[in-house]
């Protein structure tokens, strides 16, 4: 059979020769001798690569990203090692009624690798007791890294439904007019004549600690970031690149026996890898139901669609997931257990899948002008906020409790005046160390015409009051 090796995003305490366990992608003791770590010799250049696409599914993102079936179930899984790559792609919240498009850069700078790996000392001494070998060093080491970056900004533009996404789409011309010399004055034609939300988000690993959207209404400061994300590279690449991927080997490549159920492994890993495909196909079925339950004013429901029946099959999705996770979790536990998410419902009395989606959907209603989605302001600045408040265009009012009840806190003045009552001096503060504590409405909601977002204050941590 032969010998598997898997190419995953490198997490925390992955380091040349230390010992993972393939399934849950967990770091173990060091199984393996590091002791000589080589390269290809006259091989200096890197691998650059930079993609302008639109996506249509959670799915298409993931690979953006770089989020294999394997590694988005297996090793590393569920919030191990890429949890910052899958949340993005969670909080980028695909679906078929908007439309989506990215900007991707990649960078691969020389592998390093253990040319002749040896089983250390220690691993050797119980390499004869496969159970305990397993729980000490895992099955599989880390023998290469791969060292650089990715860069991945996602543009969306909120639309009224598919139809819509696509005829805005047809009016940038493709992914590419997002980033023409046009681009800016096509982009806010297209906004006025839809009635667009439009959000701007950006991911990086490596490269410039300081890259940001000053402009989120303008789609080439994407482009722009991504360009200084690749320049960072040419001038300072060692300062640039973060460990990217690493191959974890099986352990038997070095001098001892990899411990038995080889084939009990690789049938846990079909499981998950099923597992991650179903999981990415039921969050865009998941996301498209829960933005008509939790916005059904925006939907015309006279062609004889069920809201009820749209809330059922939002809930039985999330059922679905949650089973689709629970599977993956056994199979990790127990490889020898492992069931596809069929046959694991079964064993828990239930049925896959639970979720049927609606014969009918509701007509989505073109947005008023003047709605806007809030942003998050909890957690910024007094003048970070005020700048996010201009930017988009969003009405805020600094708030004071009222009562013992209020929500809100401190008086802004108050804060920014220093004043300590007639026995202290006053201790001013800049709008720089005064932060945004509460808002309302929460980040998410549709604001409506002439209403106002509130914010309470308080002096960030660590400022004397």
């Amino acid at each position: 059979m032969p010998q598997m090796q898997l190419d995953v995003p490198v997490r925390d305490a992955y380091n040349f020769g230390v010992g993972v366990d393939l399934l849950s992608g967990a770091a173990m003791n060091k199984p393996v001798s590091n002791d000589i770590i080589n390269s290809i010799d006259h091989a200096e250049g890197a691998t650059v690569n930079m993609i302008v696409q639109r996506i249509q599914t959670t799915h298409e993102l993931e690979q953006a990203l770089g989020i294999s079936a394997e590694a988005s179930y297996g090793s590393p899984s569920f919030g191990a090692g890429i949890s910052g790559r899958f949340e993005f792609a969670k909080s980028a919240k695909v679906q078929s009624s908007s439309l989506f498009m990215t900007v991707t850069a990649t960078i691969k700078l020389k592998v390093l690798s253990i040319d002749a790996p040896f089983l250390t000392s220690e691993a050797a001494k119980i390499v004869d007791n496969p159970s305990i070998f397993a729980q000490r060093f895992g099955n599989v080491f880390v023998r290469s890294m791969e060292r650089g970056g990715i860069f991945i900004g996602v543009l969306r533009i909120d639309t009224s439904n598919s139809e819509e996404s696509e005829s805005v789409s047809a009016e940038l011309k493709g992914s590419y007019g997002l980033f023409s010399a046009e681009a800016k004055t096509k982009f806010s034609e297209v906004e006025k004549k839809f009635s667009s939300d439009v959000f701007v988000q950006m991911y990086h690993e490596g490269g410039p600690a300081n890259l940001k959207i000053k402009d989120p209404t303008n789609p080439l400061e994407l482009l722009t970031n991504a360009n200084l994300f690749l320049d960072s590279f040419a001038t300072n690449p060692d300062s640039s690149a973060v460990p990217y991927l690493v191959t974890l080997a099986p352990i038997t490549i070095a001098t001892g026996p990899l411990p038995p159920n080889e084939e009990d492994l690789s049938h846990a890993q079909d499981v998950m890898r099923f597992c991650a495909q179903r999981r990415s196909t039921l969050l865009d079925q998941l996301n498209l139901l829960q933005l008509i339950v939790d916005s059904p004013s925006r939907y015309d429901f006279s062609n004889g669609s069920s809201l009820k029946e749209i809330a059922a099959a939002a809930a039985n999705t999330q059922s679905d997931l949650d089973l689709i996770s629970s599977c993956a979790s056994a199979a990790i536990n127990s490889p020898k257990g492992a069931l596809f998410p069929k046959d694991f419902a079964a064993t828990k009395g239930v049925t896959f899948p639970s979720a049927v989606m609606p014969e009918l959907f509701p007509i989505g209603k073109p947005r008023p002008i003047g709605e806007k989605t809030v942003p998050k302001f909890v957690g910024l600045t007094v003048r970070e906020a005020d700048a996010l408040a201009v930017e988009t265009s969003i009405p805020i009012e600094y708030r004071r409790a009222e009562s013992e009840d209020d929500i809100f806190g401190d008086d802004l003045q108050t804060l920014e005046f220093g004043n300590r009552g007639q026995d202290f001096p006053p201790i001013p503060h800049t709008d720089d160390q005064i932060v945004v504590n509460v808002q309302l409405p929460a980040p998410g909601t549709v604001l409506k015409a002439g209403s106002t977002v509130g914010l309470g204050v308080t002096l960030a941590p660590g400022v004397p009051g």
